[in-house]
């Protein structure tokens, strides 16, 4: 894949002792070329995670975020999980300012530093208020962190079936929705939220564009999965986005793709909604409760009726937003026909399942 940055080698930085040797790196960066890593298993098992990104110092990293990290660790431990999907938001509420912030172990590498696997990383809105160049070349210092490109595929192979990840940037192709700007609590509480309707830079979105109809077109996976941060569907704070409606959605329908995966909203959803027109039905599952969590059902009646299947939290906490919460992910278990979703909270309650088939050959001619 020629989109893929390869950063292998060992990098040494003044102020950090935490490196990884090449062949730590070409492991994980295998995972995303052609054709990619194999699993000797009969089922293949990851979670799907997003808005992990902590708090500001001096905390670093929140109550909720510290609840999955070991919730995560006790469901790989039992379900042999092999890799994680990671959604975005990965620092808040600015990103990263360069390879040397401190952000990167203090929010990241501690606190999963018992979850030493891949964790496949798109940036998010808040990453893009900072340098997600520096969170690509972390890849060559970590041995979790794996993000080569802005955009890229992944892919593994098990017990005769296979499955690609389309890994894409959202706010190249939407615009940033900038929930805050600049660095004091009073410059977040009067900042003017954009709304990620269209791309900042064209040219860029549309090589973007391009690219991803290419993945989708090419692809012979039994599970085909996208994964970005903005979702399309979602009944939560945010709630849907126009941009990927009207672009993205009939790319995943076109294509037959199993669901789309996002994060941003807080908080855990999954969605189905068939479209009348051509009869073609997608899943939608939102995972954006990492490190804190969101009540809200403001767009509640902004999805199509009868399309959500599943929401959590529910009820009231005046500090689920600031990380005193449970928070969840998601773990999703593939075998040769089928798959299941489900979602846990931060204390390992098992919230919801769903079950899923793979592609059928002729979604995969289309």
């Amino acid at each position: 894949m020629a989109h893929v940055i390869c950063v292998v080698g060992v990098v040494f930085l003044a102020g950090f002792t935490q490196a990884v040797t090449s062949d730590s790196v070409e492991s994980r960066l295998a995972c995303t070329t052609t054709p990619g890593c194999t699993v000797n298993a009969t089922k293949l098992s990851f979670l799907v995670v997003g808005d992990t990104g902590g708090l500001p110092g001096p905390l670093y990293t929140s109550y909720a975020q510290r609840k999955v990290a070991t919730a995560m660790k006790k469901v790989v431990e039992s379900e042999d999980s092999k890799f994680v999907i990671n959604l975005g938001d990965n620092f808040y509420f600015n990103g990263v300012d360069n390879l040397q912030d401190q952000r990167f172990w203090k929010s990241f590498e501690s606190p999963y530093s018992d979850l030493i696997m891949p964790w496949f990383v798109i940036a998010g809105n808040h990453d893009h208020l900072g340098n997600v160049t520096a969170q690509i070349l972390h890849t060559n210092r970590s041995n979790l962190w794996t993000f080569p490109s802005m955009y890229y595929s992944v892919r593994y192979s098990f017990n005769g079936a296979n499955v690609q990840f389309v890994m894409i940037d959202t706010i190249q192709l939407c615009g940033n929705c900038i929930d805050v700007d600049g660095n004091s609590p009073l410059d977040w509480l009067l900042h003017n939220k954009l709304v990620p309707d269209h791309p900042d830079d064209p040219a860029a979105a549309d090589k973007q564009w391009a690219w991803i109809e290419g993945e989708l077109a090419n692809s012979t996976a039994d599970y085909l999965f996208v994964a970005g941060h903005y979702p399309i569907y979602s009944t939560c704070e945010h709630g849907p986005n126009s941009c990927l409606q009207d672009r993205l959605d009939p790319l995943l329908r076109r294509y037959g793709v199993t669901a789309y995966l996002a994060g941003h909203d807080h908080d855990l959803q999954l969605l189905q909604h068939t479209n009348e027109t051509d009869g073609t039905s997608l899943l939608y599952v939102v995972s954006g409760a990492g490190s804190r969590s969101d009540r809200s059902t403001k767009n509640s009646n902004a999805v199509p009726e009868g399309s959500l299947f599943f929401k959590y939290p529910k009820g009231w906490n005046p500090f689920s937003q600031v990380g005193l919460s449970n928070g969840g992910f998601v773990e999703v278990t593939l075998g040769p026909q089928n798959g299941t979703f489900t979602y846990y909270n931060g204390i390992l309650q098992d919230k919801y399942s769903h079950t899923f088939v793979k592609r059928t050959k002729i979604e995969l001619e289309q």
